[in-house]
């Protein structure tokens, strides 16, 4: 109530101000359960800076991210953990990152296991486009990870998803063309790849190879990785076969 009626956190209202109540659990968490149901216009500048604060007391910001990274209106969505991590150099993002993603688990008690476990069984119709890409979009970060539990569980879930809303593949592919993580980039293909073995039709077939042989090997200079490149290949056999 404080942010949508007056602007401001409630830390920075409590007697003695953010130095005297920050530390507290109970603050933290109150900051957290806003973030999730505040009106979207109540968030500032200064809301950000609390959120990254958390990182300076061993709570990780991505944790919340995650939380709201699926709907479509929230400032905080996935669009906000992409352009955070697209900036930032391979060793950077695995400090940041990549080293939290690890220690996480798969299972639905955790919030990376809640988002793989929806992409894999929460589709339904009316399930809007807009939020199966902002979870096809955090999915496709999870593929940094050496957890190997959580790197194929995410890479079936992306593949639940291209089943569900077949044009999310071109609008990601678009988005991780240049990643600097191959790994990233390989396991897009191989959910592609899947959900074109699995739904052979010829619309998914021609939408899918037009964009990997425009965007991976037009060029002339693939990517190295073979993997990578065998799930491309794979998808244009797939076309030319049909």
């Amino acid at each position: 109530i404080i942010p949508e009626k007056f602007n401001c956190e409630l830390v920075d209202i409590l007697p003695g101000g953010v130095d005297n109540w920050w530390n507290l659990w109970e603050v933290h968490e109150a900051f957290i359960e806003s973030v999730k149901w505040r009106e979207r216009s109540a968030f500032s500048d200064r809301s950000l800076k609390l959120l990254n604060a958390l990182y300076e007391i061993d709570k990780h910001p991505t944790e919340v991210l995650l939380e709201v990274s699926v709907s479509a209106d929230h400032p905080w969505n996935a669009e906000l953990l992409h352009r955070n991590l697209s900036k930032l150099r391979i060793a950077e993002r695995d400090t940041f990152w990549t080293v939290w993603l690890n220690e996480q688990s798969d299972d639905v008690e955790s919030s990376v296991g809640r988002l793989i476990d929806w992409c894999l069984s929460g589709q339904v119709p009316h399930t809007t486009r807009e939020n199966q890409f902002l979870a096809a979009l955090t999915l496709c970060w999870f593929f940094t990870s050496s957890n190997r539990w959580i790197r194929d569980k995410a890479t079936k879930a992306l593949t639940s998803l291209f089943i569900a809303r077949a044009d999310l593949f071109s609008a990601l592919l678009e988005r991780f063309k240049n990643v600097d993580d191959l790994y990233v980039l390989e396991r897009i293909l191989a959910a592609a790849f899947g959900a074109s073995c699995r739904d052979q039709s010829l619309d998914r077939l021609t939408l899918y190879s037009s964009s990997i042989f425009h965007n991976i090997f037009a060029a002339g200079t693939p990517p190295v990785g073979l993997l990578l490149r065998d799930y491309g290949f794979g998808i244009v056999e797939l076309a030319r076969y049909h």
